[in-house]
């Protein structure tokens, strides 16, 4: 019928009536019914569902809602000519339900659905590289939600039904600004990408935005820092990310040879330093004038001078979270570079559109060539004495060698199978070879003395982690780090005396196991648990040439294994907290330790927050470390055991901050209390220590005291304008007492620094 009633019909008016079909089904289509339009309808005991569904599929109107909000639910309703508002009254009216219109969308909720969170997450990555971008401030604009990606870029966020702005910054790149939509039975996921900051053209002048390295929060107790921008600093050859640190309140560098950091009056060895989760022990090369990370193997670095979270363990001082470059995911990259001292390169490539390698290299040429800077650093060791741990030799008319070499190398295979998964191992190698000579002139008592050490530390990861639902986020850490060193002595005297010689083998091996888990239960809790597994292996042989017998450094096996717990309280009032406890088991020790944390912000302002810590916190290895150690060899790792008990401390800070697009300001008071502080001093050899408290003989030797550090930290940061930069100023007193020590009384540390002004 209907062709015959086409084949029937003139040619114009068969144009226009197929025209006439073609609009009002597209438009139909396309253009939703809007509430001007009128719907008619009769129900009678029938499904409520079945009649929001004949509303969506027979007058293309956007109906959202969960099927646990309709179940059971039947309607008798009749309309004639309503509107679609009027029509949604009439089904929704009886059974207490609401509807809201966002966008061209109906939702429909319950009246208390509007206290309802939904899932907003996804990655922050470079918009260049492809790179995830950790540690990055992710925030909804006008609240106080918001948070911080993780390692791998990734954020996870609860927001009511609706649309927001989300805001997303991070150090060295411009800040993004984005719309993002919650609703019932979806889980937003959002790629966001930022743009580096770069240095522009104009004509023959060079113009740039302000090209910032360092952040600090105002809602978090750690500082941000990317080493991205830091050429511009002071450096000694190549650009040194410890080094720079050391310009910031509360954080200095040892006077000589040593590239070690000194945080709020804690040494180097209190600071727990972690590369993609492997810890690293050997921090500096050259005798401390290069840190022993490479810069351009950096992405970012997390520094917690205090009050760290319950994740973190075996350290006292503080936390230094560094996360290895993953390469570009979009293009190859070469990159060859050298200096006065040193030559490398970094090489990225992307793997199979869902990674990248990158890999990168550094090592001294001295071996080869001396460079007028090589000539500098031989100087400053031979005038000056050099390491500070090394025995000065001065007899007139003897000659002094020193000969240094150091190499380094960094690798990560980052894989990103799927939106919820990310797979990545890491690789982590460096060393040193260090020796010198000194011959003295004929007729003396002895004629040469050679003595020298090679060390390295080498460590891998492992990082797998998982997205579960939005909400929870799961990873799993498995790390491997030896540090080995081997020292050598040779002193050659006249004949017929024989030539003494002297060799030990220090090693430490650090296996560690870790499952940490982050549930966002709610708009106000966020969760932080799980469970830690670390293995010490520590070995120390001494053997003199003209002996058979070896002495080893004992206790060899400790395991530590920790389970913690944090809940994030995070509200719209001005109120934030953390309050989270860590329960250790040391095996050596056979003891448990609790360690509680707490941490808050208050913010009486959007610019000004009070915000403060405390914590209790226990090391379980000790550092060895003496003027007698030989070879420029500077320290040996112990471990604690029932003799040796394992150092602890208590920290407390509270300061405050006032931030906005101009100004950084803050002022911040710390105090910290260390128990079973070890001075090895009197003692020739790592092995005394457990000789010496077992046997009682030497016990005098071996000094165990207290320490008190605390001090007052200013500091303003202005981040914009023709000139920007920072000032500090940082008053501090740390003080040691050992009751066998300058009569009982408390005495100034040797590396305490009562004044401190950095620009």
């Amino acid at each position: 019928m209907t062709i015959r009633g086409i084949r029937s019909t003139n040619f114009p008016l068969l144009t226009t009536g197929l025209f006439l079909s073609l609009f009002i089904v597209f438009s139909n289509t396309v253009f939703p019914q809007t509430h001007s339009d009128s719907l008619s309808f009769n129900y009678k005991n029938s499904p409520l569902k079945s009649a929001l569904n004949s509303l969506i599929h027979q007058h293309h109107i956007v109906v959202v809602y969960q099927d646990r909000h309709l179940k059971d639910k039947q309607t008798s309703a009749r309309c004639s000519g309503c509107t679609t508002e009027e029509a949604l009254d009439t089904l929704l009216a009886e059974h207490n339900l609401n509807w809201e219109k966002v966008g061209n969308q109906y939702i429909i909720s319950t009246p208390d659905s509007k206290e309802e969170m939904y899932t907003i997450h996804g990655y922050v990555r470079d918009y260049i590289s492809g790179e995830s971008i950790p540690y990055a401030n992710v925030f909804f604009m006008n609240t106080s939600t918001g948070g911080v990606t993780n390692q791998n870029g990734y954020f996870s966020l609860k927001a009511p039904r609706g649309k927001h702005t989300l805001q997303v910054s991070y150090i060295g790149y411009e800040m993004v600004r984005k719309i993002v939509t919650a609703m019932e039975n979806t889980i937003s996921y959002y790629l966001i990408e930022l743009h580096p900051k770069v240095l522009r053209g104009k004509g023959v002048t060079v113009t740039g935005g302000n090209l910032e390295f360092m952040d600090q929060p105002i809602k978090s107790g750690r500082i941000s820092f990317s080493p991205r921008h830091i050429a511009s600093l002071p450096k000694l050859g190549e650009t040194d990310a410890f080094r720079s640190m050391q310009l910031l309140p509360g954080i200095h560098i040892g006077n000589t040879g040593s590239a070690g950091l000194y945080i709020r009056g804690g040494t180097p060895d209190q600071n727990l330093i972690l590369l993609d989760g492997i810890p690293i022990y050997q921090t500096d090369h050259y005798y401390g004038f290069f840190s022993a990370i490479n810069s351009d193997a950096v992405k970012d670095i997390q520094i917690f001078k205090g009050g760290f979270p319950a994740k973190y363990g075996g350290r006292t001082s503080s936390v230094i979270e560094i996360t290895g470059k993953q390469g570009s995911t979009k293009y190859k990259r070469l990159n060859i570079s050298t200096n006065l001292l040193t030559t490398g390169f970094t090489y990225e490539q992307p793997l199979f559109g869902k990674g990248s390698l990158f890999l990168a290299y550094r090592g001294s040429y001295s071996h080869y060539y001396k460079t007028s800077l090589y000539h500098h650093i031989y100087d400053f060791l031979t005038n000056e004495g050099g390491s500070e741990n090394s025995t000065a030799i001065s007899i007139p008319d003897s000659t002094y060698t020193p000969n240094l070499s150091f190499s380094d190398f960094n690798g990560k295979i980052t894989l990103m199978p799927t939106n919820k998964d990310v797979l990545s191992f890491s690789y982590f190698s460096g060393k040193d070879e260090i020796s010198r000579m000194f011959v003295f002139p004929i007729n003396n008592s002895i004629e040469k003395i050679e003595d020298g050490i090679k060390w390295n530390n080498t460590g891998a990861s492992v990082n797998w982690s998982h997205v579960w639902g939005g909400m929870t986020y799961s990873s799993f850490l498995l790390s491997s780090s030896i540090y080995n060193s081997y020292s050598f002595s040779e002193w050659a005297y006249p004949s017929p005396l024989p030539t003494i010689e002297l060799t030990d083998d220090n090693q430490i091996e650090d296996i560690t196991i870790q499952l940490n888990n982050i549930s966002k239960l709610n708009s106000s809790h966020t969760l932080e648990f799980g469970v830690f597994y670390k293995r010490y292996l520590t070995k120390f042989i001494s053997k003199p040439k003209f002996s058979a017998i070896e002495r080893s450094l004992v206790p060899e096996r400790g395991v530590l294994s920790s389970i913690y717990f944090q809940d994030k309280l995070n509200t719209d009032k001005p109120l934030n907290a953390t309050i989270g406890f860590r329960v250790s088991n040391y095996d050596l020790t056979s003891d448990y330790y609790i360690n509680p944390r707490a941490s808050f912000t208050y913010a009486f302002t959007d610019w000004f927050t009070l915000k403060g810590s405390a914590g209790q916190y226990t090391q379980f290895l000790h550092r060895f470390s003496n003027n007698f150690m030989i070879g420029g060899k500077k320290f040996v790792w112990i471990q604690s055991n029932e003799q040796l008990r394992p150092l602890t401390s208590q920290q407390f800070n509270i300061g405050f901050q006032h931030e906005n697009d101009y100004w950084t300001t803050g002022v911040s008071i710390y105090q910290r209390k260390y128990n079973n502080l070890l001075d090895f001093s009197r003692l020739v050899s790592p092995m005394h220590p457990y000789l010496a408290l077992s046997e009682g003989s030497d016990q005098d030797n071996l000094l165990m005291g207290s320490g008190n550090s605390k001090g007052l930290e200013l500091f303003l940061h202005k981040k914009s304008g023709p000139l920007h930069g920072w000032l500090s100023y940082t008053f501090g007193k740390i003080e040691h007492l050992f009751p066998e020590l300058n009569n009982g009384k408390p005495f100034l540390a040797d590396h305490d620094r009562t004044h401190e002004f950095k620009a």
